[in-house]
């Protein structure tokens, strides 16, 4: 049997209540999300084909499934989605095993997005239920919030098991000198050392020999190809599209010893990818960078948030690696706020 064909036949193109939920156009995604105020970078169309990109050289099989959700034809929402199958077992997921909630246009009414959410959620079951190789994982609560949504509520009547893990977050609508209170304390002193030491600078003009460098460096700091050409050209593509920004730091000789990729929407900020001179390790290159980002994102954008990332612990149910808790605790040192994402499974 093709799962592939049987999912897109058990969930596509059947209107149920004047709901239907059609496969994506890029057109109709991007526009839904300029229109949209507090949409994650994980919706973003950059995110999503960068990730694809990724995960096909991962899986044996893989489909981008994401749709659109249409009320009378009408476009109310968006859910990305990935169907992937390895020799062992079928994934559907969007982000690291997981699925991410239904985005909705804000004005919908919470009684329709009940009734959405419901089906989704049904749908999901019934079809893993019929492919028993299928496991299911939803993660819940990816931004600040101050309640608990209706996925999380409905999640818990179909008698998933909850589970947490923790991101960090910079609230960039407070004041810089009150951000940097909250620093680490020993980060403080390491800043204003890296400020001294090193240049630090925003991509401008799209430099090609820039973004060369800076893949090199991360080709030399991991030690390996980690990332296919395609995947940076995709990077590079929301660089000069404004949907991301390369920040970076260079040595007295101009020579580029860090920097970072951050993947922007109206909403949020978030750093994607960092690349850093092994060599230097011991120096504040990073810290003196993230400062750097901050404080630029504070002041030329009219943004929310700063997604630093995962906060791990040891005995997180995913166990995480060394490494993880490591670069996971740093950047945890420039945050304002650690979030608690649910994972139902």
């Amino acid at each position: 049997m093709n799962l592939f064909f049987d999912f897109e036949k058990f969930f596509f193109n059947k209107e149920e209540n004047n709901i239907k939920f059609s496969q994506k156009k890029r057109s109709n995604w991007e526009n839904f999300l300029k229109k949209k105020t507090c949409a994650s970078v994980y919706y973003s169309h950059y995110f999503n084909i960068f990730q694809n990109e990724i995960l096909k050289g991962k899986y044996l099989r893989f489909k981008d499934l994401s749709f659109e959700i249409l009320i009378d034809n009408k476009l109310v929402g968006v859910f990305p989605m990935k169907l992937l199958d390895t020799s062992n077992n079928v994934e559907i997921s969007t982000l690291e095993g997981h699925l991410l909630p239904v985005l909705y246009d804000n004005n919908l009414p919470i009684k329709i997005r009940k009734k959405i959410d419901s089906i989704i959620i049904k749908k999901l079951i019934q079809f893993s239920e019929k492919h028993i190789n299928i496991n299911l994982s939803f993660l819940d609560q990816i931004t600040p919030e101050f309640s608990l949504s209706n996925w999380h509520k409905l999640l818990l009547k179909s008698s998933f098991k909850c589970n947490i893990q923790r991101e960090s977050f910079v609230d960039l609508s407070w004041d810089y000198v009150k951000i940097r209170k909250n620093y680490r304390k020993s980060y403080k002193s390491l800043v204003s050392k890296g400020q001294n030491l090193w240049n630090l600078k925003k991509l401008t003009n799209n430099d090609k020999s820039r973004w060369d460098e800076f893949k090199r460096l991360h080709y030399n700091s991991a030690g390996r190809k980690t990332r296919s050409d395609k995947s940076w050209n995709i990077l590079y593509e929301s660089l000069i599209n404004n949907h991301s920004r390369l920040y970076y730091c260079s040595n007295e000789n101009d020579r580029m010893i860090g920097g970072a990729l951050i993947m922007l929407t109206s909403f949020e900020a978030m750093y994607a990818v960092g690349a850093y001179d092994r060599s230097m390790f011991k120096l504040p290159i990073g810290h003196a960078l993230q400062d750097f980002v901050i404080k630029d994102l504070k002041n030329s954008l009219d943004i929310k948030w700063y997604r630093l990332g995962k906060f791990p612990n040891i005995n997180d149910i995913t166990k995480p690696s060394e490494k993880e808790i490591t670069i996971g605790g740093f950047k945890n040192g420039f945050s304002t706020h650690l979030i608690t994402n649910f994972i139902f499974s």
